[in-house]
């Protein structure tokens, strides 16, 4: 982990702090296909935050471009 924080430093990355904003907006988050159910908080959160802070999530997790959201990137 001091690893991952020192590489973190180092490239200048700003840690995004968890807001309310980004609790309550979890509730707000669509799905484009009903029937499936994704039940990852953390990811939801990560969604929640890009959404609020109007940034770009980039992922490799294909099961996230199932949310309803201009903000996530396959990558």
């Amino acid at each position: 982990m001091k690893k991952i924080a020192k590489l973190c430093e180092e490239l200048e990355f700003d840690f995004l702090p968890i807001k309310a904003s980004h609790l309550l907006n979890i509730r707000n988050l669509k799905l484009k296909n009903s029937k499936f159910i994704h039940k990852a908080p953390f990811d939801k959160l990560l969604i929640s935050q890009s959404i609020c802070e109007k940034l770009t999530f980039c992922t490799k997790d294909i099961k996230l471009i199932n949310y309803d959201s201009a903000n996530i990137r396959i990558v």
